[in-house]
């Protein structure tokens, strides 16, 4: 006759041992599928590498060498009035009406350098605005197509010890570890280069390799 409680119980051991040989690879599959989820991104590596912005920050800086040289001029010139004013004796009218006229151009001159302040810095902010928002949309395309709903912005430059800025800023951020194979700004670099026309390197998938790099995953050194 058989025994049922003894085969039962057996049954038992079995499914739970088969269980419990399952459930790395089940956790492995979990762990698997929300890595898959989340990305991280250097948005300031991206802004340092990205060719059109580059080119964009050149044609302002030689911008602002010709203001700087246009003001230098100036303030040269009004300089050399000043310096007439020891030609007339003080309280003169010719000393009073060049008086007169040095303030009147320093005036101009302040207002002038405050008012290209404030033009360059809206064009440097109105810069990085555009290519936030074409990083963005890079970002939306690629997450959309691979099903990653959360991406994490972190700082993959190297610590300097020395630094303590760099030090409480490393303390700070939010990612303290990551796979390489999370970190997707070299695909969204390559994206939004070659939208410019630029020449990025072909990346395959999984291979999230930074231009100047030695491993895989690993940014730059600068």
């Amino acid at each position: 006759m058989l025994n049922v409680k003894k085969i039962l119980s057996w049954a038992t051991v079995v499914a739970i041992g088969f269980g419990v040989s399952l459930s790395p690879s089940r956790a492995a599959a979990q762990r698997s599928e929300a890595a898959a989820q989340v990305a991280i991104l250097d948005l300031a590596y991206i802004y340092a590498n990205h060719t059109r912005f580059k080119a964009i920050n050149e044609d302002m800086r030689r911008e602002v060498e010709a203001a700087e040289n246009d003001l230098k001029a100036s303030r040269e010139e009004l300089q050399k009035m000043v310096e007439k004013l020891d030609d007339y004796r003080r309280n003169s009218p010719e000393y009073r009406e060049l008086e007169e006229e040095i303030t009147k151009r320093q005036a101009q001159l302040g207002a002038d350098v405050n008012l290209r302040k404030k033009n360059f810095a809206e064009q440097e902010a109105q810069n990085y605005y555009v290519v936030y928002q074409e990083v963005t949309d890079a970002i939306k395309r690629y997450c959309d197509e691979r099903g990653i709903v959360l991406v994490l912005r972190f700082n993959g430059d190297p610590i300097d010890a020395e630094n303590p800025q760099e030090i409480v800023k490393a303390l700070n951020g939010v990612v303290l570890h990551y796979h390489k194979d999370i970190d997707i700004t070299p695909h969204i670099l390559a994206m939004v280069n070659r939208k410019g026309g630029a020449q990025s390197p072909q990346i395959k998938p999984g291979t999230a390799t930074r231009p100047g790099t030695k491993k895989s995953g690993v940014p730059e050194r600068r």
